[in-house]
């Protein structure tokens, strides 16, 4: 595939940032959430201009149960996202568009559309301010709709996204897949929600979603009952019309024991990379593996283990959703003795910059981490902690800045 041709506004960026070595961790690991009281946890991240924004699911802050909140780098204090407070509002997702300012927040809200769980959104300003009110996602609400995922496109001011999430019943079989695209300057569906998964047999959960420069899109999910034995990981790719573009795939290689939790991040090169969590396959517990897929869809080589330390299990990988020249993959990793710790790794091209260990603090575990880069070298990754003054988990986070790419490897147009 040829080398992907950059924009000029994007290539006089890069140029300002080219001569930027790698280095150290900008200051301390700190503490996103300032309420610390109760369980702060299920960090997700996004950057938005060259600002993060964190958000998590915080208990009995709102006032009953789980709410979701937020903050920004920018400042002004955390923020309560969900504006219905009854029972629990978990599982956020937050994206923004790798140029446009504006971010979009995702959750499960228990009750609010009638039935069980819903999936629920709100849209932002780039000075972390509501933009509208909170809306529902999904269409259909018998039963549950829970674990949302969410992708925004990688480039272009429109920052059109997409939702995906669990449906339990709806596919006439248990769990299945569906998703509703949104025009982002508008925030309006673009076409109803519709179903991901073709094949309804037995469990489709954890869905991820990423979309490359153009708006064309890739879902990824568990599923049980497609592989020799357990779950495996599966895809779908959609235009940017939402029309889908073949049908659903394989993604891992290797099939004995489950392979779950996938991840999926896109570069501007329409580019993919998938990682999810393997039982066994390194030789020690669970390990993270991954596979490339270029714009049409084609696998890249073959899977790879993402860690280079197997001892132990390596879980729960994110890949970050919006690169402009390379994938950053992170994931937690039970070292000797109790508790894990969070690393992360730069790929381009499938080549490995070298793991980094996220967090300072090393005592208990460090769990469920995150990970956003902005194209210019600036990056957060955030995790739960067992840190906050009561000893409960809190929301912690790491701020970087580094550019490990050779900039003479890609065309400016």
């Amino acid at each position: 595939m040829g080398k992907p041709l950059l924009p000029a506004a994007l290539a006089a960026l890069l140029a300002a940032t080219a001569m930027v070595a790698a280095e150290p961790p900008v200051g301390p690991p700190f503490r996103v959430n300032t309420y610390a009281t109760g369980v702060q946890r299920a960090p997700s991240s996004a950057i938005r201009g060259i600002q993060w924004v964190v958000t998590w699911q915080g208990d009995g802050q709102d006032g009953s149960g789980y709410g979701v909140f937020g903050q920004c780098q920018a400042g002004g204090g955390e923020f309560r996202v969900n504006s219905y407070t009854s029972s629990d509002q978990s599982s956020p997702r937050v994206a923004a568009s790798t140029v446009g300012a504006n971010f979009a927040v995702v959750w499960e809200s228990e009750g609010q559309d009638g039935d069980q769980g819903g999936i629920f959104a709100q849209r932002y300003t780039s000075a972390c301010s509501p933009l509208g009110a909170e809306f529902r996602v999904n269409t259909y609400t018998s039963s549950g709709q829970v674990l949302p995922a969410l992708g925004v496109r990688t480039m272009g001011a429109s920052g059109d996204f997409v939702v995906v999430w669990i449906s339990r019943g709806q596919d006439g079989s248990g769990d299945g897949v569906f998703g509703q695209r949104y025009d982002g300057t508008s925030g309006v569906p673009l076409g109803p929600e519709f179903q991901v998964n073709t094949y309804t047999t037995g469990a489709q959960r954890s869905p991820a979603v990423a979309l490359d420069s153009n708006g064309g899109f890739l879902v990824v999910w568990e599923g049980h009952g497609l592989t020799e034995d357990g779950f495996g990981i599966f895809g779908q790719r959609y235009s940017s019309a939402g029309a889908p573009l073949g049908g659903e795939f394989r993604v891992n290689s290797y099939t004995t024991g489950d392979q779950r939790y996938p991840s999926v991040g896109g570069i501007l090169s329409g580019d993919f990379l998938v990682a999810w969590q393997s039982d066994g396959q390194d030789g020690s517990g669970l390990g993270v593996f991954a596979q490339r897929y270029s714009n049409a869809g084609a696998p890249l080589a073959g899977e790879f283990r993402v860690s280079a330390y197997t001892t132990n299990d390596q879980s729960s990988p994110e890949v970050w959703n919006g690169g402009w020249l390379y994938f950053v993959v992170t994931w937690q990793s039970d070292h000797a003795g109790p508790g894990a710790d969070v690393y992360f790794e730069h790929f381009q091209s499938g080549t490995p910059n070298g793991e980094r260990r996220a967090n300072t603090y090393t005592t208990g575990s460090q769990t469920e981490p995150t990970v956003a880069y902005q194209g210019g070298g600036n990056g957060i990754v955030a995790w739960t902690s067992n840190e906050d003054p009561d000893g409960s988990p809190g929301v912690y986070a790491q701020y970087f800045f580094d550019f490990p790419v050779e900039l003479q490897d890609f065309t400016v147009e």
